[in-house]
């Protein structure tokens, strides 16, 4: 701006306080800018428009006292911010679109105007007339927006502002005017007061009156602000309420829904529910429970529970509900309830206690199962148990009988066998004509098959009985094992086997056990071996598994090349009076008593019998004993 100063004006007053007013301002609305956040930035741009203002007015008070390109070129090409950061305020603040180009465009051009004026000589009119154009048309624009704003929102203040600014624009039209008309003597700063009127006025119009219409923009609009903000939350309150309120009777329904469930599932329960009092008084009973005592609720509630039950159960209840409340609960014991109608009900009655409740006093629940069956079947099991007990004794005496009816034939019929057997060998040291020996022989024969057989029958009916003993006796293995092959060389060099004995050398010299049964055992076993091998070999192998200091755990191997058995012959092989095939018996003979024995003697012995066999591929029968040494 020109500045003009008249005689009847103090222009450096009004210029230095116009300065230091401007920056005031621009402190103000900085300081504004921290405790509006929504505004600040409008704010901030408002202080810049003040800054440049009062730097303005305070370069223009050093005329004089400065070179003129500070106090006329700087002050004129910067004060052409004040109407820029203006407009960009009031875009900011009313969301408006800043033409920053057009904006621009017009500070160039009053820029130029002053530096061609500066630079080139050329007459004060032409800085004059340009800046007051520039300023009309920008403080124009900035109206315009105002204009546009009211247009879409009725506001007291844009309208105030809308004045301020359409009047400012209208004087800078009017100074631009006054540049054409005047001579330039009158433009210089020792021009008369209407120079002076004309560069002044607005600027106490721009720092003071726009700053208060601005000022009351950004109130008007913090207000609407906040006013929007209390909306969107009381709206969002609202919501919020109403979806609780939603959620609530949502869930209100849930419960309802819930109790009503529990109500039903309460009342038709498979078992009988209470609910009752520390001493025992009903509060509360489920329809199952009232068809189970054929009664209706008012007998019930409000009654003991212990005059429903019979004599024994009503003494047993109280010591119940107070163990119930001592340790919480007291489950399955056994009562009897008087029936309306007249008989008994007995049930399986378990109580808790009731967790108490803030207001309320302690209680308890009870539930009760019928029981009538399960008594029953109780009173069933114990006959069916009696019963079994009575057939078992049965079985075991007639067990008893018969070992001691075996016992006791054998013993009858082994003496008279003895009989038979050594008179047949008398016979056949006598001379006997044509046939008769061969028939004493025939005699003989038979006998020692029946002595066999009788012996087996007595072993296995004493084994029956529990009076086989073993005894504990010191003994060497390996004469053992070679009397007991001895004993069916004859049978098997009659059938042209081949009878071998492998014995481990770790096999200690010395034995405890029954040399007896043991002997019985493996000659068992062998004599089945050559019965049933038509050729080849069988074999009495001894292994020693493990060897400790004072004993050792063997395995005695029986294999033949016989025709072997079958898998599924091989469970019941061990079964007495049975074979692995009924044809056996015709072509071999036999009772099928002596693998039984032997399975049953390897037991009383502590060990353990297994097979290994395939059919025409022969048999290995394995004892597993462990023996002490001697």
């Amino acid at each position: 701006m020109v500045p003009h100063y008249g005689p009847m004006l103090d222009p450096l007053t009004l210029l230095f306080s116009l300065g230091v007013l401007g920056l005031l301002m621009a402190a103000v609305f900085l300081s504004l800018a921290r405790t509006m956040p929504a505004q600040a930035p409008a704010l901030r741009t408002w202080s810049k428009s003040m800054a440049v203002a009062g730097g303005t007015f305070v370069l223009l008070f050093l005329r004089g006292h400065a070179p003129p390109l500070l106090t006329f070129v700087l002050a004129n090409v910067v004060v052409f911010a004040v109407p820029y950061w203006m407009y960009r305020a009031h875009a900011l603040l009313l969301d408006g679109g800043p033409r920053q180009r057009p904006m621009l465009a017009l500070w160039v051009l009053g820029a130029a105007a002053v530096l061609a004026t500066h630079a080139a000589g050329l007459p004060r009119k032409v800085a004059f007339i340009t800046i007051s154009v520039v300023f009309c048309l920008m403080l124009g624009a900035t109206a315009a927006l105002l204009l546009r704003s009211l247009r879409t929102r009725r506001s007291p203040s844009a309208l105030t502002a809308l004045l301020a600014f359409g009047g400012l624009s209208l004087a800078f039209a009017a100074r631009a005017g006054l540049g054409l008309l005047a001579s330039g003597e009158q433009l210089t700063p020792q021009a008369q007061s209407m120079a002076q009127l004309f560069t002044l006025v607005p600027g106490v119009v721009l720092i003071v009156i726009c700053s208060v219409c601005f000022l009351s923009l950004v109130h008007e609009r913090h207000r609407a602000g906040e006013l929007q903000r209390l909306a969107t939350q009381l709206q969002a309150q609202e919501e919020l309420v109403a979806r609780r309120t939603a959620e609530l009777r949502a869930a209100n329904a849930a419960l309802v829904q819930r109790a009503r469930t529990i109500v039903d599932l309460y009342d038709r329960a498979p078992c009988g529910y209470v609910s009752l009092s520390p001493g025992g008084t009903v509060l509360q009973a489920n329809q199952t429970l009232l068809r189970m005592l054929g009664r209706d609720h008012a007998e019930l509630a409000g009654q003991d529970l212990g005059a429903l039950l019979t004599p024994p159960s009503r003494a047993t209840l109280p010591a119940l509900l107070v163990l119930a409340l001592a340790q919480g609960e007291a489950t399955n014991r056994e009562l009897d309830f008087k029936l309306a109608g007249g008989g008994t009900l007995p049930v399986l009655f378990s109580v808790v206690a009731v967790p108490q409740v803030e207001g309320e006093g302690a209680s308890l629940r009870a539930t009760l199962v019928d029981d009538g069956e399960r008594r029953q079947r109780v009173q069933q099991m114990q006959a069916l148990q009696q019963e079994l007990a009575r057939r078992a004794e049965q079985a075991e005496a007639a067990t008893r009988a018969k070992s001691a009816f075996l016992a006791h034939m054998s013993h009858e019929i082994r003496t008279p066998l003895n009989a038979v057997i050594g008179l047949s060998q008398l016979l056949q040291r006598m001379p006997l004509q044509e046939r008769g020996p061969e028939f004493v022989g025939h005699i003989r024969q038979a006998g020692e098959q029946l002595l066999a057989l009788t012996n087996d029958v007595l072993d296995l009916s004493r084994i029956e009985a529990g009076e086989m003993a073993l005894e504990q006796l010191a003994f060497e293995p390996l004469p053992l094992l070679e009397s007991a092959l001895a004993l069916v060389r004859p049978q098997a060099e009659s059938k042209g086997l081949l009878l071998e004995l492998h014995v481990a050398p770790e096999l200690a010299p010395r034995l405890v056990g029954d040399p007896l049964r043991l002997r019985q055992v493996l000659l068992n076993l062998l004599s089945n071996a050559v019965k049933f091998t038509e050729a080849g070999r069988v074999s009495l192998s001894v292994h020693v598994l493990a060897r400790q200091e004072w004993q050792s755990l063997l395995r005695l191997d029986v294999a033949d090349t016989g025709m072997g058995i079958g898998p599924q012959h091989q469970a019941r092989i061990f079964e007495a009076f049975s074979q692995a095939d009924s044809s056996i018996t015709r072509r071999f003979g036999g009772t099928g008593l002596g693998l039984s024995i032997v399975r049953r003697l390897v037991d009383l012995m502590g060990g353990k019998l297994a097979l290994q066999s395939h059919p025409g591929q022969g048999s290995v029968f394995s004892v597993e004993l462990t023996l002490d040494h001697g």
